[in-house]
């Protein structure tokens, strides 16, 4: 697939879009947080245990139906570490950003009519369907 160019003038708009999202109390509160998190070591265990268990159990749920001590265990696990406080902090910082995203989004997508991040989204699942594809014809 041909890579799309932008033009100067499309490149700056998005730049500017950028800045001014860098600048957004939402955007610096998710930053700030994000920053903590990833420099607490207790809270990054936490999270890369949770992690583990997922996909420990996503393999099993491969090969057979996963039993309700499983099921119980990941429910702990997820409460545990959803009741970290730096954790929640993070999750609600990254939900209000997320928020702000979405908000964008709107503004871009109601004079296109059509969902930009839908869009961008679609595209980015076709073409893991496409490099998936590739890899089984090898």
């Amino acid at each position: 697939m041909e890579e799309i160019i932008l033009s100067e003038d499309m490149k700056d708009a998005v730049h500017r879009l950028s800045e001014y999202i860098l600048q957004d109390s939402l955007f610096q509160e998710f930053d700030r947080c994000r920053s903590i998190l990833v420099n607490n070591p207790e809270a990054m265990a936490l999270l890369n245990t949770l992690a583990d268990e997922q996909k420990c159990l996503l393999d099993i749920s491969s090969e057979q139906e996963l039993d309700d001590d499983d099921l119980h265990k990941m429910e702990e696990m997820e409460e545990r570490v959803s009741s970290h406080p730096l954790i929640k902090t993070f999750f609600e910082a990254q939900k209000r950003f997320g928020e702000l995203l979405e908000a964008v989004n709107h503004e871009i997508s109601v004079p296109l009519e059509v969902n930009f991040a839908d869009l961008v989204l679609q595209n980015e699942e076709e073409s893991e369907q496409d490099h998936d594809i590739d890899e089984t014809c090898d």
